[in-house]
Order: structure tokens, then C-alpha cells, then sequence
């Protein structure tokens, strides 16, 4: 978008210029040389428009994505959610939000090694976007934790997607040979909160339940075994 947005400001730029200089010109019989003016100034500012407008490209894609993941970060999702939310008032709908948090990561780290874990991440990024197909964000919230945005979320909708996100995971675990899994907490606006912060806490009581009763799970399997 800034690449074009430079390109099209370029344009106007050598545009405005030549009509300046045929307006000084009028009559003198100068046309030819104020049609090469004209192109000569397209010819220098049209790749530095380009130029510029790609690199603000750049900034604005590291501002706004994750740099190890390529999720979203959580500055543009508290962003999104400010604009979300008011939408989403106006309209009686609702929103979800989603907190995935990776277990045992320091045991993945010290298994095999920082690299391993943070490529780990990069596939549990992968694999929470591809359980979204109706316009979910997701994103980064901080360290081994990521958030699923949900607009306009319909009532049940979420345990649809804890149990695509389990499916996702064992996949996963399979395709790394690691044992990746996740606990999962959803809280939704406005019932559970009308501010981002309120549906965190909620959505990560959730969390921390579910992350106690899979350790209740495993612990019983094992002495079972």
C-alpha cells in the first residue's frame, strides 16, 4: 500500500511540475522541452516514491507482526480490538477472545535446545491460523501465550475451535515428534467484560483450569500405565 501511495504521489508531483513550467513556458515555443521536463522529473521521482513507499511498507509490517512468528503483536491486536468492540456495540454483536498457551515449553527448550523451541513456535503460529477461515487475528500476547481475536463470534463457536486447536496440536505433534500441546481459555464481550483487560483475565482463568486438569489427566494416565 505505501509503495503505491508513493507512486501515486510521485505521479502528481511530475504532473504539477510540468504544469507549472508550461504555464511559465505558454507561447515561447518550448512545448518539446517541457514534455521532457515533465518526464524527467517522473523518471527520478517515480522509483524514490516507489522507494519510500516500500519502505514504509517495511516499518509498518514490523510494527504490526510478530518478527520470530509472523503472528500478529499485541499492540495491533489491543488496536484492533478498540475498533472491534465499538463496531460490535453498535451492532449488538459479539466478540471472542482466545488464549492458547503452549505447555511445558521449558521442557521443550531443555530438551531440544532454544532453536528447536522457537521453530516450535513458528509451527503453533501455523497451525492457530489455519483453525481461522472467518476473519480471526491471531496473535503473539507474549512469550510461549498467543490470542485469537474472534469478531462477531456466534454463541458455541468456541468450543468448536478448542477442539480444531487440539486437532491441530496432535498433528503437530506428530509431524515435529515433540510433545506440543496447548491450554485453552475463552472469554467472550460483552458478558464477560467490555474491556480487553477484564476478557484476558477471564479468558486465562479458563486457561489455567484447563492447563490443571490436562496435568490431572496425564497424572492419572501414567499411574494407570
Amino acid at each position: 500500500m505505501g509503495k503505491w501511495f508513493g507512486i501515486t504521489l510521485a505521479s502528481i508531483i511530475s504532473a504539477a511540475a510540468a504544469i507549472v513550467i508550461a504555464i511559465e513556458a505558454e507561447g515561447s515555443g518550448w512545448e518539446i522541452i517541457v514534455g521532457a521536463t515533465g518526464i524527467g522529473f517522473a523518471c527520478v521521482l517515480l522509483p524514490t516514491g516507489w522507494m519510500l513507499g516500500r519502505h514504509y511498507d517495511r516499518i509498518k509490517s514490523r510494527s504490526e507482526r510478530d518478527s520470530l512468528t509472523n503472528a500478529f503483536t499485541r499492540r495491533f491486536i489491543d488496536r484492533c480490538f478498540t475498533r472491534l468492540s465499538e463496531q460490535a456495540l453498535r451492532g449488538g454483536k459479539r466478540i471472542s477472545v482466545t488464549l492458547v498457551d503452549l505447555n511445558d515449553f521449558k521442557l521443550i527448550n531443555d530438551t531440544y535446545g532454544h532453536r528447536s523451541g522457537d521453530e516450535v513456535l513458528v509451527q503453533l503460529a501455523k497451525a492457530l491460523a489455519s483453525c481461522c477461515n472467518r476473519g480471526e487475528i491471531v496473535g503473539r500476547w507474549g512469550g510461549d501465550e498467543f490470542l485469537i481475536l474472534s469478531p462477531y463470534a456466534v454463541r458455541g463457536a468456541s468450543n468448536s475451535l478448542h477442539r480444531l486447536i487440539e486437532e491441530r496440536m496432535e498433528r503437530l505433534s506428530q509431524s515435529t515428534d515433540k510433545p506440543i500441546s496447548v491450554a485453552i481459555g475463552t472469554a467472550v464481550f460483552p458478558e464477560d467484560g467490555k474491556t480487553l483487560e477484564q476478557l484476558l483475565q477471564t479468558a486465562d482463568r479458563g486457561m489455567y483450569e484447563d492447563k490443571k486438569l490436562r496435568k490431572k489427566e496425564e497424572t492419572i494416565h501414567r499411574l494407570k500405565a
